[in-house]
């Protein structure tokens, strides 16, 4: 006889659902890796550009830091508050606003 009995249908349906449950898992595991990889080549990228405007910040604080150095050895300035007020002008522009109030508080002491 060629037809199924019941039991072995059900049987057949177990495992045709098994079969599926692993191949949805199997995809889902590989869906999980490929963006866990993703997000790692993300934060890389991030991790870069954080360093090089690192870089590029340091360069530009050296290269001011020298310009101020040579603004006070030019002019003599042995003023401590012109000297304050020189690296306030050229300093604050760089770090940005926010920045303000910390050297201001620095400054003032």
């Amino acid at each position: 006889m060629t037809d199924m009995t019941f039991l072995e249908q059900i049987r057949q349906a177990e495992q045709q659902v098994a079969d599926m449950i692993e191949k949805a898992q199997q995809e889902a595991d590989a869906l999980q890796e490929k963006t866990r990889l993703e997000t790692a080549e993300y934060l890389e990228q991030i991790r870069q550009d954080v360093r090089v405007l690192a870089e590029a910040q340091a360069a530009a604080d050296e290269q001011a830091a020298g310009e101020i150095r040579e603004s006070a050895r030019a002019s003599s300035q042995a003023d401590a508050d012109r000297i304050r007020a020189s690296v306030s002008d050229r300093m604050v522009p760089a770090v940005g606003a926010a920045a303000e109030r910390i050297v201001n508080l620095s400054v003032n002491r």
